[in-house]
């Protein structure tokens, strides 16, 4: 079950298909299966990039979609130094709450995407900082109502 709606999910695919590389994590990974695919007849699958020690099961739905690159990292330090950092053009990020709290706390985004759903959740859902994040180097420049749901757009200053 989403807790977004189909305008919102189609938006986030288009989303993947405008970024060479999706960064993500072994938690995530392992909690949640994603695919992290671009579902669109007219877009292409990003590469992805894997940040921790953890083992993925040859299971995983994301070894499915056949054609991407898909790289892990022990540490978001060792992906940073390598080869494969420095030739990345565009980075989207689909990951956990420390990520998203470690990327923002050093320096590493540029744009925020929040979407947000008219729904009230209960306090056993997923967080998406582990805490409480000052955007004062970014200004909100653009909302989209996506029948109901809203996409926030900030960008760093």
């Amino acid at each position: 079950p989403y807790i977004t709606n189909e305008k919102s999910l189609k938006q986030v695919h288009q989303m993947r298909a405008e970024y060479s590389v999706i960064l993500t994590t072994t938690e995530t990974i392992l909690e949640d299966d994603p695919r992290l695919d671009c579902r669109l007849e007219e877009g292409s699958n990003p590469n992805i990039v894997i940040l921790g020690k953890r083992e993925i099961p040859t299971t995983a739905k994301m070894w499915q979609i056949g054609d991407r690159e898909i790289v892990q990292f022990a540490t978001l330090d060792e992906f940073l130094v390598s080869d494969n950092y420095t030739q990345i053009d565009s980075i989207m990020t689909e990951c956990g709450a420390q990520m998203n709290t470690l990327l923002l706390k050093q320096g590493l985004v540029n744009e925020i995407r929040m979407f947000v759903a008219p729904k009230i959740l209960g306090n056993k859902e997923k967080k998406s900082f582990s805490m409480a994040v000052n955007l004062q180097d970014f200004e909100l420049t653009d909302v989209q109502n996506l029948d109901g749901d809203l996409c926030q757009y900030f960008l760093r200053r």
